[in-house]
C-alpha cells in the first residue's frame, strides 16, 4: 500500500483511504495523502499519529498545537477538512 501511495499520483491514480484506526497506518503513507477529512478521534494515540503525519505532510509547516486543539474539539458526525 506504502508504494501504491507513493507512485500512484504519476500514473494519474487516485486512492480513497479510510480507516477508523489510524495508528494502523504508517505515518509515511498519511504523508502522501493530499485531503484529508478529519473526524472524531476515539484515542490520543489514534490522534498523535493523524498529527505526526500532518506535520510531516505540511513540511513542519503546521502549527500542531492549534491543530491538536481544533481534532480535540471536533464532535461526532463533523470532519474538518485538509
Amino acid at each position: 500500500m506504502l508504494k501504491l501511495l507513493k507512485t500512484a499520483r504519476a500514473f494519474g491514480v487516485g486512492i480513497f483511504l479510510a480507516t477508523q484506526n489510524p495508528v494502523d497506518l504508517d505515518y509515511k503513507g498519511l504523508a502522501n495523502c493530499g485531503t484529508w477529512f478529519i473526524g472524531k478521534l476515539q484515542t490520543e494515540r489514534d490522534k498523535l499519529r493523524v498529527l505526526e503525519g500532518l506535520r510531516i505532510a505540511s513540511n513542519g509547516e503546521l502549527n500542531t498545537e492549534t491543530l491538536d486543539n481544533l481534532i480535540s474539539g471536533i464532535k461526532k458526525r463533523t470532519f474538518i477538512m485538509r
